[in-house]
Order: structure tokens, then C-alpha cells, then sequence
């Protein structure tokens, strides 16, 4: 069963120490060099801006993720805002005085729970929101590059340190996205049997009202006619 559906939950278990992992990185992108092959200038330059280029496209990739997950949380944001304000609406009609008390335990119940989640939904929504470090590169760093002798070699590096270092907090928006969507599904499915119990706590009675003033025999002898 997957219990995710009823109360999202984040698992942490397993996950490796990323400040290692990005120190590891880092030391392979400051080592990075470019063979060259017979002291030819022209294949190393081929390949510096071949490397320069994929940086650059990889660096694009990753601010682009970054935007479409802050977009994300803001449509989540304004979405558990408009979902209080029409069960802030509702709550009156839901639990109403005529109501049976099994209906309104378990609605209550629903609400409650839907609610709870929704709140945790805008809460991690607004992690992904909030302000924190995105690296890039700056006039400064473009003067260091063009000072040096393999300018696009170390153009390329600087773009791929900038790169690896905002994988991890590119990551960290996605998992809060992804939170955020698990829980929005949990707070739909609660509401949707919220909704589900109120239309059985209405409907209900009618159908026993119907079943008690039903004639079967009667019923029963129309069946038996037509087929004689």
C-alpha cells in the first residue's frame, strides 16, 4: 500500500555526503586539462571551445531547472490559497446541523487531514522560494579568463565549477517540488473523500426512505406477469 497517498513523507535514508561528493567534483573539473596532440594549437583550440560550449549549454540546462521550479512553487503557493479560501467557504454547508454524526466525525476527520497537508504543501513550496546562493560568473571572473594563456580552457572550468556547485541546490529545489506535488495529490485525495462522504450522508437516507416505501411483492408480481 502506498501510504505516501494518505500522509507524504520525505525519506533521507541512504543519501550520500554531498559535501564529499561536490569536493570530489571540484578537484576533477581543477584538474581538467585538454591533450593537446603534436603540439598542435588548432586541434587544442577546437577542443577547449567544444568543451566551453557543452559548459555552457549544461550551465543553461540548470538555471533552467531552477526557474521551472521556483514557476512550480508559486502555482502550488497560489493553488493551497484559492483550496483554503473555498473550504473556508464550504465549511458551513459541510458540517450543517441535520448532518448525521458519523458524517460529520468523518468529514471532520477528511478536513482536518486534507488541511494538514495542504499546509505542509505551502510550507515546502516556500523552501523552494526562498532566497539563497546561485553562482555566476561575473565581469571579474571573465577579466582572470581572458588573462590566461588556454582562455577558453579556463572559461570552461570556471562555468563547470559554477555548474557543479548549483547542481546541489538545483537538487534540493526539485526534491522540495516534488514534496510539495506528493503532498498536494495527498490533500486532493482527502478532500475528494471528503466529498464522497458528504454526498453518502445525503443520499443515504433517501435511498432508505425509498427501500422502506418500496412494494418488492408487488414489484415482483409485474415481473412475473410479463413473462407468462
Amino acid at each position: 500500500m502506498n501510504w505516501d497517498l494518505f500522509w507524504p513523507h520525505l525519506n533521507t535514508v541512504g543519501s550520500l555526503n554531498q559535501n564529499e561528493l561536490r569536493a570530489s567534483d571540484l578537484n576533477k573539473i581543477r584538474n581538467l586539462t585538454v591533450q593537446r596532440k603534436q603540439a598542435s594549437t588548432e586541434h587544442f583550440s577546437k577542443s577547449a571551445n567544444l568543451l566551453l560550449d557543452e559548459a555552457r549549454r549544461l550551465y543553461d540546462h540548470e538555471l533552467g531547472r531552477k526557474t521551472t521550479a521556483d514557476n512550480k512553487a508559486g502555482i502550488y503557493i497560489a493553488t493551497v490559497t484559492a483550496l483554503f479560501s473555498l473550504l473556508a467557504s464550504v465549511t458551513p454547508i459541510i458540517f450543517k446541523g441535520e448532518a448525521a454524526t458519523t458524517t460529520v466525525v468523518l468529514s471532520a476527520l477528511c478536513m482536518v487531514v486534507g488541511l494538514l497537508n495542504l499546509m505542509r504543501a505551502a510550507l515546502w513550496a516556500q523552501k523552494v522560494l526562498k532566497v539563497n546562493a546561485f553562482h555566476l560568473l561575473g565581469w571579474q571572473d571573465l577579466i582572470q579568463c581572458s588573462k590566461s594563456k588556454d582562455a577558453p580552457l579556463k572559461l570552461a572550468k570556471e562555468i563547470l565549477t559554477a555548474l557543479r556547485i548549483n547542481y546541489d541546490l538545483t537538487n534540493e529545489k526539485v526534491t522540495y517540488i516534488k514534496m510539495t506535488h506528493a503532498l498536494m495529490v495527498s490533500a486532493s485525495f482527502w478532500l475528494i473523500l471528503l466529498l464522497g462522504i458528504q454526498l453518502a450522508g445525503f443520499a443515504l437516507p433517501h435511498v432508505l426512505a425509498i427501500y422502506d416505501n418500496f412494494d418488492f411483492c408487488k414489484l415482483a408480481n409485474k415481473i412475473i406477469s410479463i413473462f407468462r
